[in-house]
C-alpha cells in the first residue's frame, strides 16, 4: 500500500506512477485522518509506502500526524520505503520520517527524492510554463528512477541535496510560525464555489455568507486553496498573485 499527501498533485502523481508499476494500491493521508482511522498496513503486497512532500525542510503535519498516530500492521519482511518530493530541498525530511518509523518498531529500507515545482509561491514564481514544465519532465525521469528501484526492492537512502539536521530543525521552526490561518485572506473576487474548503486536507476552513473563513487558528499550510481557487481569490500574507498558480497539469499525468 502506498499512503501519500498532495495539496497540488505532484505527490498524487508520484504515487500513482508507483503503483502502477508495482502493482499496488494508493491510499490518501489526509482521508485517513479525516475518517480517524488508525491502522495503516502493506495491504498483503509486501511493499509499504510513504510519498510526501517536503514543508520548510521537513514534513508537512499531515504526513507527521499520520506516523504518529497509525498502528502499522505490516507483513514480515515488507519492504518499507520513503519518497519525498522537493522543491528547494528536502533538507532533512528523510531522517525525520525514518524516525518517526522507528518509533512504530520499523524503519524504511529505502529512501528516495523527486524535484518538482515548488508550490511555496510565498517565494517561488511559477508564472513561467516553460520552466515548471521542464521541472516536471526532469521529476518524471526520477519517478522513473525510484519506480524501478522499488520494483527490484532496492534498499538504499537515495536522497539527494540533504541538509544538516541541526539547520533543517531551525528552518522547520518556521512552518510553526507561518501556520497561522491568520496569514490568509479573501479577495473579493471570491464567487463563493467552497472549493477551498472541499480541498483542505485538515479542515480549516468553513464556508460562510458564501465566503471562506479559517475556523482553526492553524493549518497544514499545503496552501491547496491557494493554488485551487479559480479566480485567485485566496491571499496568503500579500499579494503573491504575480508568482502564479499551481497543480499537475492533467497533460503530463501520462
Amino acid at each position: 500500500m502506498i499512503y501519500y499527501f498532495s495539496a497540488t498533485g505532484n505527490c498524487l502523481y508520484a504515487a500513482s506512477r508507483i503503483a502502477a508499476a508495482t502493482g499496488d494500491s494508493i491510499c490518501s493521508m489526509s482521508d485517513c485522518l479525516k475518517k480517524n482511522e488508525r491502522t495503516a498496513s502493506d495491504g498483503g503486497t509486501g511493499l509499504f509506502g510513504i510519498v510526501t512532500p517536503t514543508y520548510f525542510w521537513g514534513l508537512p503535519s499531515v504526513t507527521k500526524d499520520f506516523l504518529r498516530k497509525m498502528n502499522l500492521t505490516l507483513s514480515p519482511g515488507t519492504y518499507c520505503y520513503l519518497l519525498v518530493e522537493y522543491g528547494s530541498t528536502p533538507g532533512s525530511a528523510g531522517f525525520f520520517a525514518n524516525r518517526l518509523m522507528k518509533k512504530k518498531g520499523h524503519a524504511f529500507d529505502a529512501r528516495f527524492s523527486v524535484r518538482m515545482p515548488d508550490t511555496w509561491t510565498p517565494i517561488f514564481n511559477l508564472s513561467d510554463p516553460r520552466k515548471v514544465n521542464k521541472t516536471i519532465r526532469n521529476g518524471k525521469k526520477q519517478i522513473l528512477a525510484a519506480e524501478e528501484k522499488i520494483s527490484a526492492r532496492t534498499g538504499g537512502d537515495f536522497i539527494r541535496l540533504k541538509m544538516p539536521v541541526q539547520l533543517s530543525l531551525f528552518v522547520y521552526c518556521f512552518y510553526f510560525l507561518m501556520r497561522k490561518t491568520c496569514l490568509f485572506s479573501v479577495a473579493d473576487t471570491c464567487i463563493g464555489c467552497g472549493l477551498c474548503a472541499k480541498q483542505c486536507p485538515v479542515q480549516a476552513i468553513e464556508m460562510k455568507n458564501g465566503r471562506p473563513s479559517w475556523k482553526k487558528s492553524s493549518c497544514a499550510l499545503c496552501l491547496g486553496c491557494l493554488h485551487h481557487c479559480p479566480k485567485a481569490a485566496i491571499r496568503y500574507a500579500f499579494n503573491i498573485r504575480k508568482h502564479g498558480q499551481y497543480h499537475f497539469p492533467d497533460s503530463e499525468k501520462t
